[in-house]
């Protein structure tokens, strides 16, 4: 049996003490950072040494996470759909201010049939929540139980949902799709969308404040936060495997042509470099990568 995440009001976790984000932004879990908006629904109830509240932090395993699961209600159905949740960088005003005021906004983009933008334009949705998981290595126990993942998690709780209808915060928010799903300032590149075009005007776009979030991650061997080095010394060569195989996405060699694929291939090399480092470091329990409890 696989006791991947144990029961929590919400699982969520991210990356090295300092790295790159999808998005290309540089963070770092130093102590000037403050924690995320918390309530009631964002506090992590079962392993709670593997919590993390810090919003720089949470906001970047989104960000990494090429998708996450957004569930909501619309009239009497539960929905839950794989969607690109694209983290607004913020506002040079919101930079200067106390970070406990600011606010993170999320842009989910879609197709104007969709459920989810039929439940904003009846306004009859008030809350949703995004949630999304990496998987950075396979724990093996010698015995039938205690299997899992180590991980990095992420929940964000959600509300007033609205329909972006200014053409250049349309604009804006779909670049901010563009750079965090291919992982760097791709709208360099491309350029931005024209707001009278076609793609544009065809594209709904959700925005929505995070009232709430949190994290959390589980590092080490088969061992919670232990070194997978440790079962080497512990296990008994004639037991079953016990110890983590490191995870992590190894990007290929570009397919196609134009301008820019060297600058393609460099990216990506130097993405599956960083997750390879990241990964193998995590199964090792090392402080560098450690989240949880920040």
């Amino acid at each position: 049996m696989f006791n991947i995440f144990g029961s929590s009001a919400s699982s969520s976790s991210t990356a090295a003490a300092t790295f790159t984000s999808a998005s290309g932004q540089t963070s770092a879990s130093s102590s000037n950072l403050t924690t995320g908006p918390t309530e009631p629904q964002s506090k992590i109830r079962y392993y709670r040494d593997r919590g993390f509240y810090r919003r720089q932090n949470i906001l970047d395993v989104v960000r990494e996470s090429p998708l996450c699961h957004v569930a909501f209600q619309h009239g009497d159905t539960l929905m839950n759909i794989p969607l690109i949740v694209a983290v607004r960088p913020p506002t040079e005003d919101e930079e200067q201010a106390d970070e406990v005021e600011m606010k993170e906004v999320v842009y989910l983009h879609m197709n104007y049939k969709s459920s989810l933008v039929e439940a904003v334009q009846a306004g009859t949705l008030q809350v949703l929540t995004a949630s999304c998981t990496i998987v950075d290595g396979i724990v093996f126990s010698p015995f039938p139980h205690d299997h899992s993942y180590d991980y990095r998690s992420a929940t964000l709780h959600l509300h007033r949902p609205s329909l972006v209808t200014d053409p250049a915060e349309k604009v804006k928010a779909l670049a901010i799709v563009v750079n965090q799903s291919t992982g760097y300032d791709r709208s360099a590149a491309v350029g931005l969308s024209d707001p009278n075009g076609t793609n544009a005007r065809g594209t709904a776009v959700i925005r929505c404040e995070v009232k709430a979030m949190s994290g959390k991650q589980r590092t080490g061997g088969f061992k919670s936060g232990e070194s997978a080095e440790e079962d080497r010394a512990e296990a008994d060569e004639g037991q079953a495997m016990q110890g983590a195989v490191p995870c992590w996405v190894q990007y290929g060699e570009p397919v196609g042509a134009g301008r820019d694929v060297a600058r393609v291939r460099e990216v990506y090399e130097e993405k599956s470099e960083s997750n390879r480092q990241r990964a193998e470091g995590i199964v090792l329990a090392d402080a560098r990568y450690k989240l949880a409890g920040k």
